[in-house]
């Protein structure tokens, strides 16, 4: 992920907004569902490693499913995939898993995102075949994606299936001056939507870090910087934020970045072990016995 990459870290403060909750909640949650996954599965440099060696690129999705219980589908980001090409991967993962598809770019980046068209239909008809294994489908706004063009968004997301969970990512500046003045007030007008708002843990663009929750459901991105020691520190600090407002939250989505997809696992472990040291429940993603039970969890 280039996005809000640095080439010097050292002078960045990592500090974490509170979580502020625009939609109340009822009632209290018991147990938090956690997604943890990644941005692909065809990732090489894991046959051998995190992959048993001689994995057929075929099972790759398999294996993945054994180290994770989620993922950012870039690749409908690029192109819709077909019912039939859905079938198959759902056909390698279990009831729990989740792909979260990004919104093609031929929609989310058109200069009218108010205006129906046969791609957006087309689309939105192609996820719900997920069924069962469709968590929150997200849309990334260009850079461009301003304030002043808000109605625009809302009208779209007024129109898509209502059963179907959205999340924003907003990158435009003016929605975090202000003290997030605009991203509030987007805010309140998607918790009656089914919308969160993305979050983006990166070094170089710390406003996009917001805290800000339109709904009990967290969809965080953790961009790691190669294994710098502010990876485990940022983890340890949203872990800290979730166990204070556990009670607001019903589902955790969080995807990890590293710019050496080799680095994931790894990070993913920290995460899962500061977890169990914080009494939440660990998920079924990579130190799952489903994968290899006779390896020990440190080897993760």
């Amino acid at each position: 992920m280039k996005f809000g990459k640095l080439p010097d870290i050292s002078n960045v403060d990592f500090t974490l907004p509170p979580l502020e909750f625009l939609q109340k909640t009822n009632s209290p949650n018991s147990n938090i569902n956690f997604y943890l996954g990644t941005t692909g599965w065809s990732n090489k440099e894991w046959n051998g490693n995190y992959y048993p060696k001689g994995t057929n690129s075929k099972s790759f999705l398999s294996e993945y499913d054994k180290l994770f219980n989620t993922i950012e589908l870039n690749t409908t980001h690029y192109h819709i995939p077909s019912e039939d090409k859905i079938a198959d991967w759902k056909s390698k993962v279990d009831g729990i898993f989740r792909f979260c598809p990004k919104v093609p770019q031929i929609i989310s980046h058109r200069s009218n995102l108010a205006s129906e068209t046969s791609q957006t239909n087309t689309f939105f008809r192609a996820i719900q075949s997920f069924k069962e294994n469709l968590g929150p489908c997200f849309m990334q706004m260009p850079e461009y994606f301003s304030p002043q063009n808000a109605d625009q968004l809302l009208y779209f997301l007024e129109r898509k299936p209502k059963a179907i969970k959205f999340a924003i990512e907003l990158r435009h500046k003016d929605w975090f001056t202000d003290a997030a003045k605009n991203l509030r007030s987007l805010g309140d007008k998607l918790s009656a939507l089914n919308t969160s708002i993305l979050i983006t843990d990166v070094a170089g663009r710390r406003d996009v870090c917001h805290g800000i929750l339109s709904n009990e459901t967290l969809m965080l991105r953790l961009v790691g910087n190669g294994g710098h020691p502010s990876d485990n520190l940022r983890m340890n600090s949203w872990i800290d934020l979730i166990t204070v407002n556990k009670s607001k939250i019903s589902d955790v989505y969080l995807f990890f970045h590293q710019p050496q997809m080799e680095l994931i696992p790894d990070m993913v472990n920290h995460f899962i072990l500061k977890m169990n040291e914080m009494g939440l429940k660990c998920p079924i993603c990579a130190l799952s016995p489903k994968y290899q039970p006779n390896i020990q969890l440190s080897l993760f």
